[in-house]
């Protein structure tokens, strides 16, 4: 179908809040020079959004009280990122054109101070129903923010020509978001999708219409990168919420040229990340992006992490807006951008990390009397890796999180939380320096191979302790009996509670082999990655006593 976009210049889109005012002395008329209606109560309009990108009041101060400078005027402080499509026309009002901010900004009148927040009162629900509907039969003045088709396809950037291309552009009367519109007189909004085989579909835009809402995780959280080239372009600016791409407006980062500048962000707690979001500069400089990859993971030394998406090609590299997808199950502290095998300075104006704390199904070991067995036949092997999230609740006696027991030799492998975590095999023991009765939660990867008995700790992904001579040339016993949270003085039994673990444990995985340093930080970075001798499944479990299985968040 023919989007016949040359009858854009015939659509003129009107936004109609009404808000019931207790008294008509604080209505404020129609502005016809801005072709804005603000039917507001005093100057704090309603609007809906938590960013106030909706908002279309009259105040024009900012939170110190200086006066915001007109969008269309460029002085005294020059700006590219921001055109006046139709909610910045010319005025002074406080936006927040295409979420540019955290909430209402404008550019001051103060030659020393850029840019402010806005004081606009707080974002209502009870509004939804008004901004959402339209009065026109085939919706052109819909402005909602209905942003999934009919059929459950995300809707494209109208300032985005990929995956469709079109002749429509963000900064005329559509602007940039991806919200279902109707520029052309069709019979209802619509919008481009993200599925690459489906070019466009309709919308439900009135009432129940489905919406698309998440948080930027990253939002002023604690930034660093690799170098810093000037004061105006320090780590902060990725992840203040101010999106232009304009250097001047003090909103991204920058680097001295080198090799593989980097940037991350500390989320201070561990997340399911689902995507992160580029904004690229776009005043100069766009295709220093080329080459940057995206990861995230648990690693602090970013290079250990999981890759989100695609590396970024030169032809994508102009793009003002990069969105990196990751595996579902992606899991991280740290979410990190590098330009990778480049020779060059690195600048970002926005990142945005979309994901969320969802809990973990894990086994809570309450008392002294538990225990859980594995159902996994272990089979014999001269290479193992074996990995777990575990944070105890109660210091007492010698906590075993891991018991082994073959016939002839009960503790054929064992792991004990004795401070420090110790792993063993008999009567012979690899001492670490990883601290097990903190109460933190710590993801503990050990592994050790036949040849030369060289044998690993890692400790949240990272290499904390090593050896050699460890069992040299022999190896570990088949079908024996492995349980959690207790020790084996006889195969199957002999337990003693002064050797309980009391505490919480998940995603417990053994491989046949020894797992890279860059494989194990991703185990800890994502629970996607499952062993080949024991795949976690808290389903498979034998449990005996006081075991509950619980949901966790891990931080």
């Amino acid at each position: 179908m023919d989007r016949y976009p040359d009858r854009l210049s015939t659509v003129a889109f009107i936004l109609l809040l009404t808000v019931v005012s207790s008294s008509a002395s604080n209505i404020v008329p129609y502005d016809e020079e801005s072709n804005d209606v603000n039917l507001i109560l005093g100057t704090q309009s309603c609007y809906t959004t938590p960013d106030g990108r909706d908002y279309t009041g009259t105040v024009s101060v900012t939170e110190s009280g200086l006066e915001c400078q007109y969008w269309s005027s460029q002085s005294p402080h020059r700006h590219r990122g921001f055109k006046p499509y139709p909610s910045l026309h010319n005025h002074n009002y406080c936006r927040n054109p295409d979420s540019s901010g955290s909430r209402a900004w404008c550019y001051t009148t103060d030659p020393n101070t850029r840019w402010e927040y806005c004081d606009v009162g707080f974002s209502r629900w009870s509004c939804r129903g008004d901004i959402e509907c339209y009065e026109s039969y085939d919706a052109e003045d819909y402005r909602g923010h209905v942003n999934v088709t009919e059929n459950g396809k995300t809707c494209q950037r109208w300032d985005v020509q990929d995956p469709h291309e079109h002749t429509y552009r963000g900064d005329d009367f559509i602007g940039e978001h991806n919200h279902c519109r109707n520029p052309n007189g069709d019979n209802r909004p619509w919008c481009y999708t993200m599925d690459p085989n489906i070019p466009w579909d309709y919308c439900n835009v009135c009432g129940e219409g489905p919406v698309n809402t998440h948080d930027n995780i990253a939002l002023n959280k604690a930034a660093s990168q690799s170098s810093l080239h000037h004061i105006r372009g320090v780590a902060s600016h990725a992840v203040d919420g101010f999106k232009s791409t304009f250097y001047g407006d003090d909103s991204c980062t920058h680097t001295e040229i080198q090799w593989d500048a980097w940037w991350k962000v500390d989320l201070q707690y561990l997340y399911f990340v689902q995507e992160i979001v580029i904004t690229n500069r776009q005043d100069c400089c766009a295709e220093r992006l080329a080459g940057a990859v995206v990861r995230v993971g648990s690693n602090q030394y970013i290079n250990s992490n999981t890759q989100c998406g695609t590396t970024v090609t030169e032809s994508d590299a102009s793009k003002r807006t990069l969105t990196f997808t990751c595996e579902p199950g992606t899991v991280g502290r740290y979410v990190s951008v590098q330009v990778e095998g480049h020779n060059n300075y690195m600048t970002l104006c926005e990142v945005e990390v979309f994901g969320h704390r969802e809990c973990t199904k894990a086994l809570d070991f309450v008392g002294t009397n538990n225990k859980v067995r594995i159902t996994d036949n272990i089979p014999q092997m001269s290479d193992i890796t074996m990995c777990l999230w575990f944070k105890l609740s109660v210091v007492a006696g010698e906590p075993h999180i891991v018991s082994y027991s073959v016939p002839g030799n009960f503790n054929e492998l064992l792991v004990s939380l004795l401070n420090p975590v110790y792993f063993g095999r008999g009567s012979t023991t690899a001492s670490s320096s990883v601290n097990g009765q903190d109460m933190n939660w710590h993801h503990l990867c050990i592994t050790w191979q036949s040849s030369g008995g060289r044998w690993n700790v890692y400790n949240n992904g990272l290499l904390t302790d090593s050896g050699t001579g460890f069992f040299s040339g022999g190896s570990i016993t088949g079908g024996g009996i492995m349980i959690l949270g207790q020790e084996q003085d006889s195969l199957g039994g002999g337990f003693e509670s002064s050797q309980a673990f009391r505490g919480l444990l998940t995603g417990f995985n053994i491989w046949s082999r020894v797992l890279t340093p860059i494989e194990v930080a991703s185990v800890a970075g994502s629970e996607s990655m499952k062993g080949d001798v024991v795949a976690w499944n808290i389903n498979n479990l034998v449990t005996t006593g006081e075991v509950e299985e619980v949901c966790v968040i891990i931080e």
